[in-house]
């Protein structure tokens, strides 16, 4: 359940005008050169060759406890649907949760524990790096595909050869 306090449609109008919103408080504890940190990690990840991938880039940084993982995504849900954002980074003292269009949702939490429950620039800035150079895991998915083409042929041949074994002696 989202808190009450976290007061989504505030932050959502916020987020129309600009590419990061951090609530008053977490304000104060960053300094400025943070802040526009954030500010040119999206819009150098709005402006680099994974455009396509990560599309319209909006943070969230809030101050508000007491959201779980499923209420940070629901919320990060929520403020991406408000903002016709692509993607939608959420970041609390006690949960984190992403949303995105155009990114899996398995490269989404292969790498949700650099930005896990902190609000560091740093996270955020490694967070968005791996989002951008990521890709989907396609030599396991292959091998596993081969395989199972392998073991179908062998269960053909053999029934095959079973088969015309029978014919045979009848």
């Amino acid at each position: 359940m989202i808190p009450e306090d976290m007061h989504l449609d505030r932050l959502a109008h916020q987020l129309k005008t600009s590419d990061v919103v951090i609530t008053p408080h977490l304000h104060d504890e960053l300094s400025q050169d943070d802040i526009q940190a954030l500010h040119q990690a999206v819009q150098s990840a709005e402006s680099s060759s994974t455009r396509d991938k990560l599309g319209d880039i909006k943070i969230v940084y809030s101050d508000v406890h007491g959201l779980t993982y499923t209420s940070a995504r629901d919320a990060a849900q929520t403020l991406k649907d408000q903002t016709g954002a692509q993607t939608v980074i959420l970041q609390t003292p006690d949960a984190s949760s992403t949303v995105a269009e155009n990114i899996p949702r398995y490269t989404i939490e292969s790498n949700q524990g650099k930005i896990w429950a902190n609000t560091r620039v740093s996270s955020t800035e490694s967070f968005l790096a791996s989002l951008e150079n990521s890709h989907v895991p396609t030599v396991p998915i292959m091998g596993i595909t081969l395989a199972a083409v392998i073991i179908a042929t062998l269960f053909s041949a053999i029934a095959f050869f079973l088969r015309r074994s029978r014919s045979n002696t009848q």
